[in-house]
């Protein structure tokens, strides 16, 4: 199979298609946003997240499980602490961050609406020189068969590919269609690593609320996205950003605590308007667009003016919504 690149710069040329072979039924091709800044990798984000907690002695990091039992009520302090029973945490606020499976959100009766897609994805960490055939920090690879997000993990050439198949093949023979799936999908030599794998099914759901009282949801407790796209994590910091300033101002009386329902109306609205749209629309272009659509949509985009282009490029930047 062929492979084309399709690269633009966010601060520079109009998007133009890279010499390449002819596009043919059936080729892939590769979407390179190019940022100008050097992307640090998960574990150093882990490091300094450690870090900064050693340092704060009211800060805890807690696990949630589903024998935790969590009470935000206004004569607890703000941080939680533990209470008389090993599996009960105190705190005068509680904010939900606990994924899309969270305890919090299923404690408090919160529907969580919107749909399952009938694909499962497989995400693979592997060691590949994707470099060597022209592969950027951050790739789509859109086929209809054979599509796939490629996106570089850590300096060290750990890269994380994910791909999508369909659910009702047998998860314990995905090891097995994993060697014919990458043997057709490299563009070079086969001899790469596998670091590791996980399957999941992908989701766009929204729970009804992101407030309930002194408990607030954020991150994929509040919302979940197929990650086509990376516009979960980016909701997410964003949830978090908003909160932050907020609920601050409410605990040390600089504001009323209505400001917390605003946080809930925002980010909710920002999620369904925006995020998860967008991440849809990803999706069904890296998996479910066929050759001669992908033809059209990039013709489309040659065609725009830079102004046009650089607006779409920074799109994602709504999704940002000010301390409420």
């Amino acid at each position: 199979m062929a492979v084309r690149p399709f690269r633009c710069r966010v601060d520079a040329s109009p998007w133009s298609p890279v010499a390449g072979s002819p596009l043919s039924r059936g080729a892939r091709f590769q979407s390179t946003v190019h940022r100008h800044r050097r992307r640090p990798d998960p574990a150093s984000l882990q490091l300094v997240l450690d870090t900064l907690l050693e340092t704060l002695e009211w800060a805890t990091l807690r696990g949630v499980g589903p024998e935790t039992s969590v009470t935000a009520a206004a004569p607890y302090p703000p941080c939680a602490y533990p209470a008389t029973s090993p599996g009960e945490l105190r705190g005068g606020w509680v904010i939900g961050a606990d994924g899309a499976r969270s305890v919090v959100r299923q404690s408090l009766g919160l529907d969580f609406d919107g749909l399952t897609w009938p694909e499962r994805f497989v995400a693979t960490n592997i060691r590949y020189d994707f470099w060597a055939y022209g592969f950027d920090d951050g790739n789509f690879v859109a086929d209809q068969r054979m599509g796939a997000v490629v996106a570089l993990l850590s300096r060290d050439g750990l890269w994380r590919c994910t791909y999508q198949e369909d659910a009702n093949l047998p998860v314990d023979t995905i090891a097995d269609r994993m060697a014919g799936f990458f043997d057709a999908f490299l563009p070079g030599t086969k001899d790469f690593e596998l670091v590791e794998w996980s399957p999941y099914r992908m989701h766009q759901r929204s729970a009804s609320r992101y407030r309930v009282g002194r408990v607030l949801l954020a991150g994929d407790a509040a919302h979940a996205t197929n990650p086509t796209g990376g516009l979960g994590l980016t909701s997410g910091l964003f949830d978090a950003q908003a909160l932050c300033g907020a609920l601050a101002a409410v605990i040390h009386g600089e504001v009323g605590d209505e400001v917390l329902d605003r946080y809930d109306e925002v980010r909710r609205r920002a999620f369904l308007e925006i995020a998860s749209p967008a991440a849809t629309a990803y999706k069904r272009l890296v998996f479910g667009t066929d050759p001669a659509g992908l033809d059209v949509i990039f013709a489309a985009m040659a065609a725009e003016d830079e102004a046009t282009q650089r607006a779409n490029l920074l799109a994602v930047a709504r999704l940002r919504t000010p301390t409420v």
